[in-house]
């Protein structure tokens, strides 16, 4: 025939699609996130909508399709409500994407700090230790370093546990 069966990747975007790894290998977790269960199945809350009905039943048909769609790629979806995130999580989440902020990191500063931020948590150093000692050595201001520290933790760069501790720079980092 004219046509060939080729395969093609295909671009999966979600809320957040999770690339995890286990045991058993690498998979994926499609990862929905609502302030309310009700937002999963209804239209524009708190929003005036001519026939609600329909509208709240396309939201509906929607999720259902996306949940299907990445079911057919062997990934299964999870849908999350602010209620079920730990307040210790939601609130360390909170303070590093705000301090990250949009940096374009100097690469061999950044590196230095993910390496001296990993070792930290066998020298009982603090990160502020860290930041005093790169605000130094690169003649670095101390608030220009804090969005590296971030960083380094938001994209799990330095695996510390961000779920039942509170991330501060003047406390000492746990593990993961």
């Amino acid at each position: 025939t004219a046509y060939e069966k080729a395969v093609v990747p295909f671009p999966f975007i979600s809320d957040f699609l999770l690339f995890l790894l286990d045991t058993q290998g690498p998979y994926c977790i499609n990862l929905t996130v609502k302030n309310s269960p009700d937002e999963f199945w209804r239209a524009g809350i708190g929003k005036p909508k001519r026939d609600s009905s329909k509208a709240d039943a396309a939201v509906q048909a929607r999720h259902v399709i996306e949940e299907r769609y990445y079911l057919d790629a062997g990934i299964r979806t999870e849908r999350v409500v602010e209620r079920d995130i730990p307040d210790q999580l939601y609130s360390n989440l909170q303070y590093l994407i705000k301090t990250q902020g949009r940096i374009e990191p100097d690469e061999g500063l950044y590196a230095e700090m993910c390496d001296r931020l990993q070792a930290s948590m066998q020298t009982n150093q603090t990160p502020m230790d860290i930041v005093v000692s790169l605000r130094h050595k690169y003649g670095v201001d101390i608030e220009q370093l804090k969005p590296y520290f971030a960083l380094a933790i938001y994209s799990r760069q330095v695996l510390v546990e961000i779920i039942d501790e509170a991330i501060f720079l003047d406390r000492k980092l746990m593990p993961e």
